[in-house]
């Protein structure tokens, strides 16, 4: 399904997004996604270039869309999203993943990016090898291909850490 906004209804759309994001990094994302060249209502893929956005490099990951079946390849995968990941997931498909497979809310969110030809912005409990992170918000961007299909999807992850715990007693008496 090809959802086109009209322009006023894509600025609003944009701005409610916007309002929507806390972390920097998600701004400079999205403010870049927007920067790029569009065919209909999305940005194209060939006007993605990584060199224009060193600085979100090491919280992105670059998936591939086959859509007979939906199905996501990780083609890139930033060196703190990987830090963070159970393995290394580089040229892996999602349905190959136990926990990312469908039904995962991953899964869902990436397909609702898809199928609505917008950006997505979602919450994901954290399923890694560091404890001291609640979850990660992703924030999903979608690239078409020059026949206006979605073929890609760029993806932001900022990971919320857990609250810092006191262990033991503080005492303000001294011997």
């Amino acid at each position: 399904m090809n959802r086109v906004l009209d322009d006023d209804e894509r600025i609003h759309e944009f701005a409610e997004l916007r309002r929507k994001l806390s972390a920097r990094l998600h701004l400079a994302g999205l403010d870049y996604w927007a920067s790029l060249k569009r065919i209909s209502d999305l940005p194209a893929r060939s006007e993605f270039d990584p060199a224009h956005i060193p600085l979100l490099l090491p919280h992105l990951i670059f998936l591939r869309v086959t859509l007979d079946p939906l199905d996501y390849c990780y083609r890139v995968i930033g060196g703190t999203v990987r830090e963070h990941l159970l393995a290394n997931y580089t040229g892996r498909w999602i349905s190959e993943i136990a926990h990312q497979r469908p039904p995962s809310r991953l899964h869902a969110n990436l397909t609702r990016a898809v199928t609505e030809r917008a950006p997505v912005l979602s919450d994901t409990p954290y399923v890694g090898t560091k404890k001291d992170f609640l979850k990660s918000d992703e924030l999903i961007l979608p690239l078409v291909d020059e026949s206006d299909q979605v073929s890609h999807l760029l993806v932001l992850l900022d990971f919320d850490r857990r609250p810092l715990q006191v262990v033991g007693r503080w005492s303000s008496k001294r011997d």
